[in-house]
């Protein structure tokens, strides 16, 4: 999926989001994402955003012995929870 299609702050955030490790600091960096995704009303730039948790979530899913990546996968998952997008159509 291009980022082309969101807003130069959108692109940014998922540009500096890619670039860094998993660390505590990019969940907050994808709540801020997913803030500025649903202020905007861009349903793409909230799909992608999703999409990227559900991807970093899944990375740390194998890693949950070690308490931090299951603390991290926690936040991820709680995250991802609140992501919820209502439906459209009935």
């Amino acid at each position: 999926m291009s980022t082309a299609q969101y807003s130069p702050e959108i692109q940014a955030m998922l540009a500096i989001s890619a670039q860094h490790l998993l660390n505590e600091g990019r969940v907050q960096q994808y709540q801020q994402l997913w803030i500025a995704a649903q202020s905007s009303g861009n349903r793409a730039a909230q799909q992608a955003v999703r999409q990227h948790v559900v991807a970093a979530g899944r990375q740390l899913q194998g890693q949950r012995a070690n308490p931090q990546a299951r603390a991290l996968w926690l936040a991820l998952m709680s995250l991802r929870c609140s992501m919820l997008m209502p439906r459209l159509r009935f």
